[in-house]
């Protein structure tokens, strides 16, 4: 008789909670990021701003992560960067992307969020 009862599948409860517990965890120490960039004024609906981000970071060699619809979290292994892109709705229904480096170099965070500046550039409002 098999007691594991679908530990390891990874769909289980089980196994997206411990996942969820150990990673991305309510209760978690604060995360001190090394540097902070903010990109605001972003006049595109942020369901439209995600999906160009979404598709825009494998491209650039990153996995990404979407906890929820305000956040994406990417990494990027071969440079050891991690970076955090939150989204905030501004007074004036403009967005403002803060995008934080929680670990990893500061120039290739720098050129991150350069490119990633140049990539919303270019999304086209509709």
């Amino acid at each position: 008789k098999d007691n594991r009862r679908g530990l390891d599948s990874v769909s289980s409860p089980e196994h997206y909670s411990i996942i969820e517990r150990s990673f991305f965890s309510e209760d978690a120490p604060i995360m001190i990021c090394n540097a902070t960039r903010e990109i605001k004024g972003i006049m595109v609906p942020l369901e439209n701003l995600f999906t160009a981000i979404q598709i825009w970071l494998p491209k650039q060699g990153f996995a990404w992560f979407y906890p929820d619809e305000t956040k994406i979290i990417a990494r990027k292994r071969s440079d050891q960067l991690d970076v955090i892109m939150q989204s905030t709705i501004d007074i004036d229904n403009s967005l403002t992307l803060m995008v934080s480096l929680p670990k990893g170099n500061q120039d290739l965070f720098n050129a991150f969020v350069e490119e990633l500046q140049t990539l919303i550039n270019g999304i086209v409002p509709e």
